[in-house]
């Protein structure tokens, strides 16, 4: 099942996801559209909001990596790569409410 009816954007994903994972390794959690896409509000002129899910803090090496990567992603020869809106947020931030309030986005 694709996470989308738009195959473009779903090769997009597919690389970002190949991506992240490689950069990321056992720190991946996982990677959930939101917004939009999460709701079925959305039309080819949507943003492509999502969120990555990682074990613990971004390392400055995952950072700096993260970044050359969506940068390239960005690049890509495709209308939905400058349409998309993540954030990496660590799975405790999101289990336990009272650790919210840092803002981790790239």
């Amino acid at each position: 099942m694709f996470p989308t009816p738009y195959a473009e954007l779903n090769q997009v994903l597919s690389h970002l996801v190949s991506r992240m994972q490689e950069i990321l390794g056992v720190d991946f959690v996982g990677a959930y559209l939101q917004g939009s896409f999460a709701v079925g509000g959305f039309d080819l002129h949507s943003d492509v909001d999502f969120i990555v899910v990682i074990n613990d803090e971004l390392s400055p090496n995952q950072l700096n990596a993260l970044q050359e990567m969506h940068d390239q992603v960005y690049k890509l020869d495709s209308k939905w790569a400058q349409h998309l809106e993540g954030s990496y947020f660590p799975k405790e931030i999101l289990r336990d409410h009272t650790k919210r309030g840092v803002k981790l986005c790239i």
